[in-house]
C-alpha cells in the first residue's frame, strides 16, 4: 500500500497516473503533514509500505511572497517533512519526498558548470531556497528517504502551474540556460524509486539546459506568431523582484543509470507540436 500527501496537487496528479498506470495500489490522505497525530493515524489505518509525498505550502503567485509568510512555509515545508521522516522511520516505511533543484546558482557566469547531488547548494537569494537548503540537510540525517528535486516543473498542457504558462504571461525574462523537468518524461522514475526502494538524492531533470527566450520561440513558432518579450538582464530582473531567482545546471547521471532521460529541448519541443496539432483539430490550448 503507497500513502499519498499532496496528491491533488500539480505534481501530486501525476504521480497518480503514474501509479494507476502500473496498477499499483495507493490511497490519498487530506491530512495536513505538520499534524503529528493525524499522519500517525493514518500509519496505523493503511499500514503503508511507501509514502508519498508532494505537499508543500503552495504559494498564489511567485515565490516572493514567501519573504512575508516565513512561517507558514516552514510549518509545512520544514515541520511537515520532519514529521514524515521520523514517523516513517520509526513505522520503517520508505518515504519519498518530492524537493527542488532550486538551492544552486551559476558562479562567475559559468553556465556549463553541472551541480550533482553530492555539491553543497550554494544559493540562498530567497527564504524560499534558503529553506529548502536547509530542510534537505536535516532530512539528510534519515537513511530510509528518497528525495527528487524537480526544477521550474513543465507538463504538456498550459496547466497553470506549468512553467511554460508562467513565463507566456511575462513581458520580459532573463536568458540565462536553466534545467527543468518534463513531469511526463521524468515522474515515471517515481516507479523505480519504488521497484528498487532507492533512497538518497536524486536530480529528476531533463537532459541539458534551456533558455526562457529558447521557449517562448517555439511558442510564437508553433502556437502563437503574435506573441511579443524583452530580454532584460539578471540584475534588471533582480530590481524587479523581492528575492533573487536560481538559476542553475543539474546533473542528471545519477537517474540516467535508471532510465532514458529525453533531452529538455527536443521534449518543449514536442509538447509545442504536440499542442499545435490538437488546436488545428479544434482543440484550444491557447491562453
Amino acid at each position: 500500500m503507497i500513502l499519498i500527501y499532496g496528491g491533488s496537487g500539480f505534481i501530486g496528479n501525476h504521480i497518480i497516473k503514474e501509479l494507476k498506470k502500473n496498477n499499483l495500489e495507493f490511497v490519498l490522505s487530506s491530512n495536513r503533514i505538520y499534524n503529528y497525530n493525524d499522519v500517525l493515524d493514518d500509519i496505523k489505518l493503511y499500514k503503508p509500505k511507501f509514502i508519498i509525498s508532494t505537499a508543500g505550502y503552495s504559494t498564489p503567485n511567485t515565490i516572493d511572497y514567501y519573504e512575508s509568510h516565513k512561517e507558514e512555509l516552514i510549518l509545512t515545508n520544514t515541520t511537515g517533512n520532519l514529521i514524515l521522516a521520523d514517523l516513517a522511520s520509526k513505522h520503517e516505511i520508505h518515504l519519498t519526498l518530492i524537493m527542488s533543484g532550486c538551492i544552486y546558482t551559476y558562479k562567475d557566469n559559468d553556465y556549463t558548470k553541472q551541480y550533482n547531488e553530492e555539491d553543497i547548494p550554494n544559493f540562498s537569494g530567497s527564504f524560499y531556497s534558503k529553506n529548502r537548503i536547509e530542510t534537505e540537510q536535516l532530512l539528510s540525517n534519515y537513511n530510509h528517504i528518497c528525495i527528487l528535486r524537480l526544477r521550474m516543473p513543465i507538463s504538456n498542457d498550459f496547466h497553470y502551474k506549468s512553467l511554460i504558462t508562467k513565463i507566456i504571461k511575462y513581458k520580459t525574462v532573463i536568458n540565462i540556460p536553466n534545467s527543468m523537468s518534463i513531469l511526463e518524461d521524468l515522474i515515471p522514475f517515481i516507479i523505480t524509486v519504488l521497484e528498487k526502494n532507492l533512497t538518497g538524492i536524486f536530480n529528476l531533470v531533463n537532459t541539458n539546459t534551456i533558455t526562457h527566450p529558447e521557449i517562448l520561440d517555439m511558442y510564437k513558432k508553433y502556437i502563437n506568431p503574435k506573441y511579443e518579450y524583452t530580454i532584460i538582464t539578471e540584475e534588471e530582473q533582480d530590481h524587479k523582484l523581492l528575492a533573487k531567482r536560481s538559476n542553475c545546471y543539474l546533473n542528471n547521471d545519477k537517474i540516467s543509470q535508471y532510465m532514458n532521460i529525453p533531452d529538455i529541448y527536443e521534449s518543449i519541443e514536442n509538447i509545442f507540436k504536440e499542442i499545435s496539432k490538437k488546436s488545428l483539430l479544434g482543440i484550444n490550448y491557447i491562453i
